[in-house]
């Protein structure tokens, strides 16, 4: 149909439903007026035209005031009003129509008035807006037109009011009802029947009843039959039995019978009391009942949603008894833990239900939540079903209800199977954890984009990559921004921008940031989005910081690399040529011809491998075929003669070139001139098997002598002798005339070693002042015993240095023998430096052969070192104190201290048995750095315990007084210790102040300006003059005991002490003579003016507790 089509239907609708309301307003008002009791255009009962016109106007429309016009217009004509006040009766009544109709909507009133408000606002409406407003102006009109008089103005009014009211009330509810929704007339009709049936009756017993004497009565019937007829029928039954009470009324009232007539009288007064009455409490109940049965059914539907609800999500519930510890539950609850009907609902039970290591907690929780009285307490924990022992998670929730007294009554609760949840949230967190274990073991920065919320979360790597700690990070891409480089903000923004755009599948750029210290770091920012709303636009974007800053210094390391590389090429360009398959050379470049000597006609061919040295031609040959069947890379040193005669060493390389098919096309190559580094090394071959200062073999070439001679002694079953030497006081030389001279004195012991040795032998120096002479073809040992004895000799005459100073030395000789000795040249080499030990200790100036016996006292040695070295820790160290006596008073004036070495093995060790190995390991600077501190702390400890003070005395090792700073250590062990400098005395050898003297002078005055005495031990051992002697600040001179020993026998050395003694008293000295064991001895040294002694006679040494005792005893014995 087109569109002036339906308007045409639509408008003859509107005209036909305007014509019919017409009607119905006509005959309805006719009927009023047949039930009128005073004038006939005032109604005094009920007016239901009125009712049909507001219902029509707020159902269709108010277009249909029409309708009401012409029916109310026809009405008034039809009973004798006059056209202008007919007229004007018409357009109120058509406006209180319309009036009604807008505000009805105005007020959201609902035409099926199904809740109070509705029905109350509908009342409101009608008595307190409509009908005052149509009472008055209708009023009005009549008095104006002469048809009322002034006094009958209110009357007329009120009955207009209550009259139009009633049968609006009476007739609009009953129709807005009936036509508000489909389905509500044909409900209507089909309960009309059993309506009829009920009322009917009804309506003649209360209304035609003579017995019934008053209006209560009435009400006791009709009120609860409304109820009835309301929980019945709901609101349009209501409304249609309140209509058939109505009409009952009103005729048999008109009839002037009834309960409203009073003798012959009608009782108008009751009867709209009665009618309002019924109208207002049916249509109140009705909507009171029908808002109940709302909430009913909502409550019904919420209970249904939820069961499902609790269905979809496996939710029990259950109530607990607290009184008797029991419980009731759905099936649900009895799908989730896993029991039946038969199961024993109790507490107890329930508990055995607990996985095992949560019963306490969930026990506890819920007796901290009752007893705390939380009315939704809420927990998570395992339980074992009984039905088949399965673990499953379940959540509970509870609401707890408590007695007047606050004493648990009740729980209800829910509880849900959460085992699929919490193995999601298990798989969930493993999955971070391997994602975290992901980042940090690839040291990647992660970061993550809320594109809505411009929130950016990022991991602790990230922050840490550029200095920062997590907590200084701020969740902006302003931040980020900052941190990037200015030069690559923008860039770094634009391929975001692309793959949020979706010009790219995803964001991925190396860009620099600023690091918190003002460096700068390479990231590599890789990123995609991972979240989209539903129009496809991304909402969230994640990615990853990777730290290239090493590789950029690489990339740019590499870079300088090339560079490098290639400007090295250009200053040292090397051949390059091109063979075929057959060799012929088909190009060579012009640093290849000025190689080979040929230009490039020359080269190509054949004729580059004339160029190659005739002695080198076969082995490049070879080795080219080699390479060929072999498959891999030529290369091989060799030689070019160009025709001029001159000759080039070369390095070449080829490779062969592959075709696509993968067979050989031919050879690429580069010859390289390495003459320059030939000579070189053959240069340096030639110093890598000489010793630079004496041109002696050196180690290496000995070495491969040695190896050689053993390989020829296996063919031909020869003997050789490898002898073994240094020398002896050359450091003191060195250290006395300076390098200058300990180089010539090297030169020249050399020369005199090799002038003794046949063409066949051999000697090399080792370094330092070690040589070896190799002797090979051995027939006799007598021959190495002369060889060894000559070198000794030849060593010990003075040498001449510098052209002015004569100095003497000495050597001694260690000799192992092939094969008797070992069959390597480590075990011959070893074994005559263990043999030269040997000589050493045997008194030096000799020589020792190998012998298994000296292996193993060299292994001994080497145990005894091992253990030494672990002494100190361990506290495996004594100082022992030997009594010095004033020989005049016998009084004890001091003690020296001596090490002993409780050695876990050996025992008790004396000096004698470890200190020359001390000395030779150097660990004679640690001993006597421990025994000088050991020695102040103890005097130190004596004075404070006021015992007299005495002097200490210390030895110095030769070797500690050269290598350490003696003048330091002592004053810092007596900083340390607060023993005074006056009562420490050190004791250093005569040998020892005479290698070099200036050193000596220099650390013997710092130490006695700091206080220290100072004793020249061994004396009269050494090689001291005395014009040296008197430049030292000595205190004490100490006689050695080898003097002592033979006195009163030998007369010598009594002269030697006496000389001794006198020379030192003269010089300032004091004396002490060490070893005195027998009391002639005393007397001599008594009778000869010694000032001092110790030895035998008097103490041996004693530990440091007993000479403790020893100055206690001596302190009493002098009180």
């Amino acid at each position: 149909m087109t569109q002036s089509g339906t308007l045409v239907k639509n408008s003859w609708l509107s005209v036909l439903q305007i014509l019919l309301l017409a009607g119905l307003y006509f005959v309805a008002g006719q009927a009023s007026f047949s039930l009128s009791v005073a004038h006939n255009i005032v109604t005094l009962v009920v007016f239901t035209a009125e009712g049909f016109a507001l219902a029509a106007v707020i159902l269709l429309g108010t277009r249909l005031w029409m309708g009401v016009f012409l029916g109310q217009l026809v009405l008034a004509l039809y009973n004798g009003l006059a056209w202008q006040l007919a007229l004007g009766v018409s357009i109120i009544n058509s406006l209180e129509a319309v009036i009604g109709a807008i505000l009805f909507h105005r007020f959201a009133l609902q035409p099926s008035l199904l809740t109070l408000r509705d029905v109350l606002g509908l009342l409101l409406l009608i008595f307190l807006i409509l009908q005052p407003f149509s009472a008055t102006l209708g009023n009005l009109l009549l008095w104006w037109g002469g048809v009322i008089q002034t006094a009958q103005l209110s009357t007329s009014w009120f009955s207009w009011w209550f009259g139009n009211a009633l049968g609006q009330v009476l007739i609009t509810p009953l129709l807005l009802c009936l036509f508000s929704s489909q389905g509500r007339i044909k409900k209507t009709l089909q309960n009309a029947s059993w309506l009829t049936l009920l009322i009917i009756p009804a309506s003649n017993i209360i209304f035609t009843n003579h017995s019934f004497s008053g209006i209560g009565i009435t009400f006791a019937i009709t009120i609860p039959l409304l109820i009835l007829i309301a929980v019945k029928g709901g609101m349009a039954m209501v409304n249609l039995a309140t209509l058939i009470l109505a009409v009952t009324a009103l005729l048999v009232t008109k009839q002037m019978k009834g309960v409203f007539v009073y003798d012959g009288t009608v009782l108008l007064l009751d009867l709209n009391i009665y009618l309002l009455s019924i109208l207002l409490t049916g249509q109140c109940i009705a909507a009171l009942l029908a808002e109940r049965k709302r909430v009913e059914n909502a409550l019904l539907d919420s209970q249904a949603l939820l069961h499902t609800a609790q269905r979809a999500a496996r939710m029990g519930h259950y109530v607990t008894d607290s009184p008797t510890r029991t419980w009731t539950n759905d099936s649900l609850f009895d799908e989730i833990f896993g029991i039946d009907s038969q199961f024993i609902r109790n507490f107890d039970n329930w508990q055995h239900i607990i996985y095992c290591e949560d019963v306490e907690r969930v026990l506890n929780y819920y007796h901290q939540t009752v007893n705390n009285h939380e009315k939704f307490p809420s927990i998570e924990y395992r339980i074992i079903r009984p039905n088949d022992g399965e673990m499953r998670w379940v959540a509970a929730w509870e609401h707890n209800f408590y007695d007047a007294k606050r004493n648990p009554l009740q729980q209800v609760g829910m509880v849900q199977d959460i085992t699929e949840r919490k193995l999601a949230e298990q798989q969930l967190h493993k999955n971070k954890e391997q994602l975290q274990l992901v980042l940090e073991g690839g040291y990647l920065g992660f970061w993550d984009w809320n594109i809505v919320t411009n929130e950016v979360q990022r991991n602790e790597i990230w922050a840490e990559m550029l200095g920062y700690t997590h907590e200084e990070i701020q969740q902006s891409t302003q931040q980020w921004e900052d941190f990037i480089h200015p030069d690559d903000r923008e860039k770094a923004w634009q391929s975001i921008c692309n793959a949020l755009e979706g010009r790219t599948a995803y964001h991925e750029m190396e860009y620099r940031m600023l690091h918190k210290d003002g460096s700068i770091k390479w990231v590599l920012d890789h990123a995609s989005i991972v979240q989209r709303d539903t129009n496809g636009k991304p909402t969230r974007m994640s990615g990853t910081h990777t730290d290239i800053t090493k590789l950029k210094r690489l990339e740019e390391q590499l870079r300088e690399s090339e560079n490098f590389f290639q400007l090295l090429a250009q200053i040292n360009p090397v051949g390059i040529y091109r063979m075929d398959t057959e060799g012929n050379c088909i190009f060579v470049n012009p640093k290849g011809c000025e190689i080979i000597g040929m230009n490039s006609d020359q080269a190509k061919g054949a004729g580059w491998s004339t160029a190659i040295m005739a002695d080198d031609r076969e082995t490049v040959y070879k080795e080219w075929a080699a390479a060929v069947s072999e498959q891999r890379q030529f290369a091989l040193e060799y030689r070019f003669q160009q025709p001029s005669g001159k000759i080039t060493w070369v390095y070449g390389l080829a490779t062969a070139i592959y075709d696509e098919a993968g067979n050989i096309s031919g050879y690429v190559g580069t010859i390289t001139d390495i003459t320059e580094r030939k000579t070189i090394e053959e240069h340096i071959n030639q110093l890598a098997f000489y010793d630079y200062l004496t041109q002696l073999p050196n180690r290496r070439l000995l070495q491969e002598r040695l190896k050689h001679g053993i390989e020829v002694n296996h063919r031909t079953g020869s003997q050789m002798a490898v002898l073994m030497l240094d020398l002896d006081k050359f450091k003191a030389v060195n250290d006395t005339l300076g390098h200058a001279a300990g180089d010539e004195l090297l030169q020249q012991v050399a020369e005199r070693i090799k002038v003794r040795l046949r063409a066949v032998d051999m000697v090399a120096r080792l370094g330092g002042d070690e040589f070896v002479v190799l002797i090979e073809e051995v027939t006799h040992y007598e021959h190495v015993a002369r060889v060894a004895d000559d070198i000794i000799y030849a060593l010990s005459q003075p040498f001449t240095l510098c052209q002015s100073h004569e100095v003497y030395i000495g050597t001694s000789i260690g000799i192992s023998l092939h094969p008797q000795h070992g069959d390597t040249v480590e075990a011959l080499m070893d074994n005559a430096d263990t043999a030269l030990y040997h000589a050493k200790d045997n008194g030096r100036g000799c020589f020792a052969y190998f012998s298994e016996a000296l292996t193993q006292k060299a292994h001994e040695r080497i145990a005894l070192e091992s253990r030494l070295r672990r002494a100190i820790d361990q506290q495996e160290l004594r100082v022992y104190f030997q009594p010095q006596i004033d020989i005049n008073s016998g009084q004890i004036v001091g003690a020296e201290a001596l090490v002993r070495w409780y050695d876990p093995i050996n025992g008790c060790l004396t000096p004698k048995n470890f200190i020359a190995l001390a000395e030779q390991t150097g660990l004679i600077i640690t001993i006597g750095e421990w025994v000088l501190r050991e020695t102040c702390k103890l005097g130190r400890q004596w004075l404070n315990q006021g015992l007299p003070a005495v002097s200490l005395a210390v030895h110095v090792s030769p070797y500690q007084f050269r290598r350490c700073d003696m003048s330091s250590l002592v004053a810092q062990v007596l900083h340390d210790t607060g023993f005074p400098a006056s009562s420490l005395e050190l004791e250093i050898t005569e040998m020892g102040l005479m290698e070099n003297q200036q050193h000596a002078t220099s650390i013997l005055n710092d130490l006695h300006n700091q206080g220290v005495r100072l004793a020249i031990d061994d004396f009269g051992t050494g090689y001291s003059s005395l014009a040296s002697l008197k430049y030292f600040p000595v205190d004490v001179l100490k006689i050695d005991k080898t003097f002592i020993d033979d006195i009163p026998f030998l007369q010598g050395d009594m002269a030697i002490t006496s000389t001794i003694i006198a020379m030192a008293h003269h010089l300032g000295f004091k004396v002490l003579a060490e070893g005195v064991e027998t009391p002639e001895q005393l007397a001599f040294l008594k009778a000869q003016g010694c000032d001092s002694y110790q030895g035998y006679l008097y103490s041996k040494a004693l530990s440091a507790s007993d000479f403790e005792q020893l100055l206690i005893d001596a302190t009493i014995c002098v009180n």
